[in-house]
């Protein structure tokens, strides 16, 4: 379902914003769910399992930056031991207020869905990890982000 926010942005912006939205979500999936598709399998204990989450995120970093698409980058993947973040940069700088909570909502709603429905990623939130997604503008302001974690893909 498609978020009023995003309804009152105009139809070039919104086929633009699809588009950002469907190259965000399957770099995001894949490229970083091939490093960690066998990491449940290969880990006898949390500690183990825990240790290798965190060498294939290092190895994923190798990587980055990554054009995701051409207003889109990804700049950084980090791990903290529960939390796996995706930090984005956006061709954008200078949003008003209005704008950016369209952009941010329209993100939100349009990606949490498919995540979920990633059998890689849900394989990691039912081992307790989450996942986080955070946006900057050109500047490196914070435009804003979202959390997926077990409870909220189980409860939408």
């Amino acid at each position: 379902m498609i978020n009023k926010n995003y309804q009152n942005i105009n139809k070039p912006e919104k086929w633009k914003l699809k588009g950002f939205l469907i190259f965000i979500l399957i770099f995001s999936l894949f490229k970083v769910a091939g490093y960690l598709q066998n990491v449940s399998n290969r880990s006898s204990n949390r500690e183990d399992f825990l240790e290798r989450v965190y060498e294939d995120i290092e190895g994923s970093q190798k990587d980055l930056p990554a054009v995701v698409d051409q207003n889109t980058t990804l700049e950084k993947i980090d791990f903290d031991g529960s939390t796996i973040t995706y930090s984005y940069k956006l061709k954008v700088s200078g949003l008003s207020d209005i704008d950016n909570s369209k952009l941010k909502s329209a993100i939100r709603s349009e990606s949490i869905d498919p995540i979920c429905k990633s059998s890689d990623i849900s394989k990691m939130l039912n081992m307790g990890i989450g996942y986080r997604y955070s946006y900057y503008d050109l500047t490196g302001k914070f435009i804003g982000g979202f959390m997926v974690t077990r409870d909220i893909c189980n409860n939408p």
